[in-house]
């Protein structure tokens, strides 16, 4: 079963390795996950910045907005 890790630990795992601080290796066995998921999120991070890993049941502001548009249009 995957393993799920909330927005403050992605974030903070990613600055460590983004400031050289922790390699994408070290981050990976603590984390017990793969090198795939690390290098995901920092590529996220580094598109989205700010809006990276919304919460649970939150969405991108942009998506936020785009589904209120099309919600108003179906009315």
């Amino acid at each position: 079963m995957a393993k799920y890790y909330d927005r403050e630990t992605k974030l903070a795992y990613v600055e460590q390795i983004t400031s050289g601080k922790m390699t994408a290796t070290q981050a990976m066995r603590e984390l017990g996950c793969s090198r795939s998921a690390i290098y995901s999120w920092i590529k996220k991070f580094t598109e989205d910045g700010d809006h990276t890993f919304p919460s649970s049941g939150k969405m991108k502001p942009d998506d936020a907005y785009t589904r209120n548009l099309e919600k108003e249009n179906r009315n």
